[in-house]
């Protein structure tokens, strides 16, 4: 697991921190699957049992107990974080006077001690093949990739055809090592750049057969400290097409959006809007006698009521995992818990600060909205002040509607009036 802000990791963090831990600590939770085995065939084979794991390198075997497992499971997810090498997902600029734009999520991969820099290629590739693949099929470009096969032969015939060695101008990207050489403890002095032997920033990492263990041992870097920026060559592959910006966000037993067993009234709703909210990190309140951004207490509450009050209930959502910084991605999705709400004697008294007395409403109209949020229909309810019967207003269409049928999940905007 990484905290993410501004589309970078600014840490790991174990599965064993709680919520108080990533309140007080700045970014994004992300959980990243990261498998095990490479895509190279792994010569591991468990015994029936299944509780044994045995090396056919070096002939040995070693059997892990159930009291083992917590612990076997803390030090693989540490060992797996000392391994992992971020890869920065970046555009490039579009004139000399912009520069270079991240425009997705961090992603990761895991690197082994024997790789190259060409395994290194393939496990980047590897990762984005389905984004690679996608966006082939909408440019209308021809698609050599079989998603269902992944074995080290194929990834390397597709992976030649995409990125020619001899056609470098039609590559969907190209990867550039960031230069986080440390310095020598002896001399005080940072080494060259293992790649062209200068003080540079950043170099093209080659697809060659070169082991990358040499070049964190020149650089005196772990895995930890290397940083990849994949620039996607724009005039070959359209960000967009690529889908990069995909992800899900983990739904708690609480999330009211899921819990669909569980039934909502108005109160519900009102209760949840004058809760109290707790300003942090970036959204820190600013107080001008300290000049500074301190953490507050933030409550919504009513002080008087109006003749006519309008509550407009929030059908509509956007994934909270969904934007990093000030980047915003994916699709919103709507809201369709059914709410229930009196049609007669919605009763405010208990919320009103001022002390009035008789907040009592009724219902006189209601705006349904059905579909999804790229698109959908409006209708409306409306209650007849003369003769008191409800209407359904549908486009051009007014037929007579029955209370049963106002109380329902397309229920949008609610319309209340005060008993006088």
């Amino acid at each position: 697991m990484a905290l993410l802000k501004d589309h970078k990791i600014i840490e790991y963090v174990s599965s064993s921190v709680d919520a108080h831990y990533l309140k007080e600590h700045a970014g994004i939770l992300f959980v990243y699957e990261i498998p095990l085995v490479s895509y190279v065939p792994n010569p591991r084979s468990k015994k029936p049992n299944g509780n044994a794991i045995e090396d056919e390198n070096e002939g040995n075997s070693s059997k892990i107990t159930n009291d083992q497992t917590m612990e076997t499971e803390e030090e693989n997810a540490s060992n797996i974080q000392e391994s992992l090498i971020r890869v920065i997902m970046q555009t490039e600029a579009k004139a000399f006077y912009e520069s270079d734009k991240i425009i997705s999520f961090t992603r990761v991969i895991k690197f082994d001690p024997s790789d190259t820099y060409k395994d290194i290629h393939l496990k980047i590739y590897e990762r984005l093949r389905p984004n690679v693949s996608k966006c082939l099929d909408k440019q209308g470009m021809k698609n050599p990739i079989i998603l269902e096969e992944r074995s080290r032969s194929v990834l390397e015939t597709e992976y030649n055809m995409i990125f020619p060695e001899d056609h470098e101008a039609v590559w969907f990207y190209k990867l550039h090592v960031v230069n986080n050489a440390k310095e020598d403890p002896k001399t005080g002095k940072k080494p060259p750049c293992e790649l062209c032997q200068k003080k540079c920033n950043k170099c093209v990492l080659p697809y060659e057969d070169t082991k990358f263990s040499n070049y964190l041992q020149k650089m005196r870097n772990t895995p930890k400290d290397v940083v990849i920026e994949l620039k996607i060559i724009t005039k070959m592959a359209k960000p967009e097409f690529l889908l990069l910006n995909q992800c899900s966000e983990h739904r708690g037993e609480d999330d009211d959006e899921t819990n669909d067993k569980r039934n909502y009234n108005i109160y519900d709703c009102i209760n949840l809007f004058t809760r109290k909210e707790k300003l942090e990190k970036d959204n820190a309140w600013y107080c001008s006698r300290c000049k500074g951004h301190k953490e507050a207490l933030k409550k919504m509450e009513i002080y008087k009521v109006p003749s006519i009050l309008i509550l407009h209930l929030k059908r509509f959502k956007t994934s909270k995992g969904s934007h990093i910084g000030s980047f915003y991605w994916g699709q919103g999705k709507k809201i369709t818990v059914p709410i229930d709400f009196p049609i007669e004697g919605l009763d405010l008294n208990g919320y009103i600060l001022n002390g009035e007395k008789n907040a009592i409403y009724d219902l006189y109209a209601v705006s349904n909205h059905y579909g999804g949020l790229s698109g959908g229909h409006y209708t409306a309810f409306a209650k007849n002040p003369i003769n008191g019967q409800w209407y359904d207003f549908n486009d051009s269409r007014v037929s007579p509607a029955s209370e049963k049928e106002i109380v329902g999940s397309a229920a949008y905007v609610l319309f209340y009036k005060r008993r006088e």
